[in-house]
């Protein structure tokens, strides 16, 4: 907002001896003024193939893939969309994996609201996780010992 300001500056309204700047249309609105839900971020995009391995997507809405560290495709997008439309109708969030006193996302937490809601995890994302953490929440037939809430 800074830089679009630098390149192209608005003009204040007076008010007064003050000047009132007027807000700038953002790109970033999940929602226009007609109520089309806009695309907002673009910041974790990545290319339509599969195999990614890497930590994307916003903490509440993360897909199981990615949680479990194993190679992830487009297909988290749908996942993305579903979270979002029961967030919508919940009117919260279905996985809140943060501890709100840190400021931080809890790993344990996630998998045991995962579970919670999904069930165990296939025996294959234990097996082929990249996370040396993932392990250590299972036995070797998958089973977990942390407390699912």
């Amino acid at each position: 907002m800074e830089r679009a300001e630098e390149l192209n500056p608005s003009v204040p309204v007076m008010d007064g001896k003050y000047p009132v700047y007027r807000s700038r249309e953002e790109p970033a609105t999940a929602l226009n003024i007609t109520g089309i839900v806009c695309l907002n971020d673009f910041g974790s995009a990545r290319s339509a193939s599969t195999g990614h391995q890497d930590w994307s997507m916003p903490d509440t809405y993360r897909a199981p893939e990615i949680l479990m560290s194993v190679p992830w495709g487009f297909g988290v997008d749908t996942w993305s969309i579903g979270i979002l439309i029961l967030e919508l109708l919940e009117g919260r969030n279905l996985f809140y994996p943060i501890d709100e006193v840190r400021n931080q996302y809890v790993l344990p937490l996630a998998l045991a609201q995962y579970i919670a809601v999904l069930g165990l995890p296939p025996l294959w994302m234990i097996q082929e996780t990249t996370n040396p953490t993932i392990p250590t929440f299972f036995d070797s037939q998958g089973k977990t010992h942390i407390q699912c809430i």
